[in-house]
């Protein structure tokens, strides 16, 4: 198995895994979010300005 087959079937695991819902990644916390009662994604806006200034000291 060459090198750009490999990258193809991790990138094909990573979206399966995406798309049954097993994958680890969707289960993580995104830092600057939260999760409602629907399970959605909504601004955490005391974390997203921790996140906005780390990128802005990055630039």
């Amino acid at each position: 198995m060459n090198a750009i087959q490999h990258s193809e079937n991790i990138k094909a695991g990573l979206r399966r895994g995406f798309q049954d819902g097993t994958s680890k990644l969707a289960q993580r916390k995104c830092y600057g979010y939260d999760a409602n009662a629907d399970g959605e994604l909504v601004v955490n806006e005391e974390e997203a300005a921790v996140r906005s200034a780390a990128a802005h000291l990055m630039l």
